[in-house]
């Protein structure tokens, strides 16, 4: 089956032996086996390199877990009736009007 890697991450390592894997989220996609001639190994990351192509460098940022869903009580909590205000004429909205026989 033929896919297209076009706009993926991979990542590309050249091991001691010669071999080479192509890693896509750490499951191999492709491998080339080394040549059977020796090789001499290179040092790709220098100052220049980080230079040419700093994209190469940076760390591939995590992908984002989903927020957490939010519980709803099947009981509503605290309040659990309708709160209405008193009518006008309630004692509620009376004022307070002390006896003339009561004592401090």
């Amino acid at each position: 089956m033929d896919c297209s890697w076009q706009g993926c991450t991979v990542e590309v390592r050249e091991c001691l032996d010669g071999s080479v894997l192509v890693l896509h989220r750490s499951v191999i996609v492709a491998r080339q086996e080394p040549l059977p001639a020796p090789f001499t190994l290179v040092n790709r990351e220098d100052s220049r390199a980080r230079q040419r192509c700093p994209g190469n460098f940076t760390a591939v940022p995590p992908v984002p877990a989903a927020p957490p869903k939010r519980v709803i009580p099947s009981k509503p909590q605290g309040l659990t009736h309708k709160v209405r205000k008193p009518s006008p004429g309630h004692v509620w909205r009376k004022g307070h009007k002390p006896s003339a026989t009561a004592t401090p």
